[in-house]
């Protein structure tokens, strides 16, 4: 078991916080598949201890990939195995006693537009694992095209309803998506959880990211039962 950092965008931590959200997608190592993902080929997972240290925490899992016009193959770390708790990283501040606040879930935030303006917020990747409230735990990992998501994993990505509308979806990036006049006129949601995801992964990730021919790799989360929100381990 390891103890590893894993960040999350505000919107996506309020989603975690609500139980929403028990899933998230991460390409990190995956960059030399994506660049011409139709020619590898998923082979299989593979565990590997760490040497010298054999112990069941040192366990890594990989994923092995075969290049067949090249005629190689090739072996991916995963960002996280099963049993790993990983440690949310989030906006944050701290006062000067040394008290720890937090940008989501703060009522300040979203009621006091001068709190929000003067206080200086600092990103998650700065926040310490001794000053985390959020710790998780991976219970699965599996390999995916990132356009093959279903509805039911958009929604455990933690995508929200448009207006509480059970058929309408948020669109998290709708000056990409609508004209001015649209947007005036309200309709900055999408016909389907997964094309509200879409819009997601385009706000924290990149534009060109959500492309046919693109892989990804998905980290299973623990259900909300399972989470802890507080600064001790689970």
């Amino acid at each position: 078991m390891r103890e590893l950092p894993i960040l999350f965008s505000t919107p996506m931590v309020e989603a975690v916080l609500a139980g929403r959200k028990c899933m998230t997608r991460r390409t990190h190592g995956l960059e030399k598949v994506n660049k011409n993902p139709n020619e590898w080929k998923f082979r299989q997972w593979i565990s590997e201890v760490q040497k010298p240290i054999s112990t069941e925490s040192d366990w890594r899992l990989l994923a092995e990939f075969e290049n067949e016009t090249l005629g190689i193959c090739g072996l991916v770390k995963a960002a996280y195995a099963v049993g790993d708790k990983m440690w949310v990283r989030e906006r944050f501040e701290t006062d000067t006693d040394g008290t720890v606040k937090f940008y989501a879930g703060n009522i300040e935030v979203k009621h006091n537009a001068a709190y929000r303006k003067l206080t200086k917020w600092r990103p998650g990747i700065h926040l310490f694992k001794k000053d985390a409230r959020i710790w998780l735990e991976c219970t699965g990992v599996r390999l995916e095209r990132l356009q093959d998501i279903s509805e039911a994993d958009a929604i455990a990505e933690g995508v929200l309803n448009f207006n509480n509308k059970p058929n309408l979806w948020v669109d998290y990036c709708p000056q990409n998506h609508y004209s001015k006049e649209e947007l005036e006129d309200g309709y900055p949601y999408e016909p389907s959880a997964a094309y509200s995801f879409l819009t997601l992964w385009e706000s924290t990730v990149k534009p060109t990211a959500w492309l046919p021919d693109l892989a990804s790799d998905l980290v299973v989360l623990p259900p909300p039962t399972r989470l802890s929100v507080s600064t001790n381990k689970l």
